[in-house]
């Protein structure tokens, strides 16, 4: 299933699987993957309660083993619509006994959808429902639609500071960090940036503000 939202300026569909963004649509035109399942089967898969992979796909706590997949279940549940405006929706995602079974914290996990003017904003909401500490990551993983090659496109910061990022190998952190030089504030994009994994930024607060087009 999938609920609507829109405005004078969007329409945005999002799945009930997952909470997933399925498109967002601006004068007829679609800035969301539309997938294609020889490359990719999902369009913006909400990453919990892990960001990555786990070595060997599996971590200890209180003495249990436990296996969680790569970037957890979440993006693989249905979620509860619990509100929904015309231009607004959200959703929630409780534990249940298999939650239990491959992560032993009992939580909510709601997601909200808002649009204002031509903005979308999603809001991550993590509720820890348990009588302990509990332990997570959350993440955003987008896949945007764009004309024409990478190559056209820049990300544009808050700020002009060179970028550290930190190396990944066989899906893990390195230990190894490479600066990424910023032309000014932007940083062409094209292939070779990606050619050892994904860049990973961490301690930084607002540094991406929007993809800009050649």
């Amino acid at each position: 299933m999938k609920t609507t939202i829109q405005n004078e300026f969007l329409k945005v569909k999002i799945n009930h699987k997952g909470a997933e963004l399925g498109s967002i649509d601006r004068e007829g035109q679609n800035h969301i993957w539309e997938i294609n399942p020889n490359f990719w089967d999902k369009t913006s898969p909400i990453l919990f309660p892990i960001v990555g992979g786990l070595k060997n796909n599996s971590f200890e706590f209180d003495g249990k083993k436990y296996e969680l997949p790569r970037h957890g279940f979440a993006r693989e549940k249905e979620f509860e619509v619990v509100s929904k405006t015309e231009n607004s929706a959200k959703f929630s995602l409780k534990y249940n006994e298999g939650t239990l079974q491959i992560y032993p914290f009992k939580f909510t996990l709601n997601i909200e959808y808002k649009l204002s003017l031509n903005q979308l904003i999603i809001k991550y909401t993590v509720i820890n429902t348990s009588s302990e500490k509990m332990y997570f990551s959350i993440g955003a993983h987008p896949a945007f639609s764009i004309d024409g090659d990478i190559e056209n496109y820049s990300l544009a910061f808050d700020n002009s500071t060179d970028l550290t990022s930190y190396k990944l190998r066989d899906n893990l952190f390195s230990g190894e960090t490479k600066k990424i030089r910023l032309n000014g504030k932007i940083l062409p994009l094209n292939y070779s940036i990606f050619a050892e994994d994904a860049i990973v930024l961490k301690k930084l607060s607002n540094i991406f503000t929007y993809v800009i087009k050649k």
